[in-house]
């Protein structure tokens, strides 16, 4: 019962123990006293996120993060490719459509013609 325990997240009973629980986090959180948890920054440590290093970009967010791709680049965050003007490699793209942020603040939104093959320019749009 959440009224009888200090914990922010979770705990366990403690047969005997005082206070009589025990409280522990979500996945994504660490305790930092006895009874509160803090989100863990996976993005401020490369070794706790998968997004590519080079031409991604992490976004905590609580209890985890979101990896996409700087502007010029595409992909899923984890493996991003630069972008051609009218076409790029999709490799992991699937027959959905995907937006891709471009450096100078527009957005290139392109059908997959086929997995592993090229997209297909469709659409820009500015940001303005």
């Amino acid at each position: 019962d959440p009224a009888l325990n200090k914990c922010s997240q979770k705990c366990t009973n403690v047969v005997g123990g005082n206070p009589g629980y025990t409280c522990f986090c979500e996945p994504g959180y660490f305790l930092i006293d006895p009874f509160n948890c803090q989100d863990i920054d996976e993005c401020a440590d490369p070794n706790l996120n998968n997004c590519d290093n080079v031409n991604g970009e992490c976004t905590n967010l609580p209890g985890g993060y979101s990896c996409s791709c700087k502007g010029g680049y595409a992909g899923n965050g984890v493996m991003c490719t630069q972008l051609d003007a009218t076409s790029l490699d999709c490799p992991d793209a699937d027959e959905h459509q995907i937006d891709v942020n471009l450096d100078h603040g527009g957005v290139l939104t392109v059908t997959p013609s086929a997995v592993g093959t090229l997209c297909t320019l469709t659409e820009v749009r500015t940001n303005a």
